[in-house]
């Protein structure tokens, strides 16, 4: 497995200039029960170079099934090689969490990891999706900034607490800030309707 991830790296290497790429060149796609059979080995290197230090994904994570994931799921690919992934599905009667979204390092400050939460918003307005929450880590201050700035607000006590309820994750309040000052994860939340009413859904093409 290393060996083939080493060779997903060269071919990122190979077919890709950082420094003339233009954000009009990415191609976002759902990431769906098909595609990610070819995908797979390329994910696992990107998230094991910018998230494994945090926590390890392994293969089966990414192939387990929760609802709606195949649709609401996206991924980048700049000449045919994939750049980045999200990977959202829903939870309770009219949302959804991003569980694991990653640029590989080499292209991150190029708007792509935007273009991915983008898409994944607009497809949970078509979807009927009207809240999409994810959890980031106090000792990420790069990633709550770059969720903030996309119009994410971090939950207080009382809306973690409803996300936890709803997400069956009350026995670890312990580890979220707003809960215990010992904690290091944070909860951001984003209306979908406050998004698309911001940006026009019919510039953001879902494919």
């Amino acid at each position: 497995m290393n060996a083939e991830r080493d060779k997903n790296m060269r071919q990122i290497d190979k077919k890709t200039d950082v420094d003339t790429l233009n954000v009009k060149d990415i191609t976002i796609r759902s990431l769906d029960e098909y595609n990610i059979m070819k995908c797979i080995d390329s994910i696992l290197a990107i998230d094991n170079l910018s998230l494994g230090h945090y926590r390890f994904w392994y293969k089966e994570n990414f192939f387990l099934e929760l609802p709606r994931k195949w649709v609401l799921s996206k991924i980048a690919l700049l000449n045919n090689v994939l750049v980045g992934y999200c990977i959202v599905s829903a939870y309770a009667t009219n949302k959804a969490h991003i569980h694991r979204m990653s640029v590989h390092p080499r292209f991150r400050m190029k708007g792509i990891g935007e273009m991915l939460i983008q898409h994944a918003l607009v497809e949970a307005f078509h979807e009927m999706v009207a809240e999409i929450t994810l959890e980031s880590l106090c000792d990420n201050p790069a990633a709550n900034i770059f969720y903030e700035k996309l119009g994410f607000k971090e939950l207080g006590e009382g809306g973690v607490n409803r996300y936890l309820f709803e997400k069956d994750k009350l026995s670890k309040s312990n580890k979220y800030y707003v809960i215990n000052n010992k904690g290091n994860r944070r909860v951001f939340s984003i209306k979908v309707n406050n998004f698309t009413n911001k940006n026009s859904i019919n510039k953001i093409e879902v494919t």
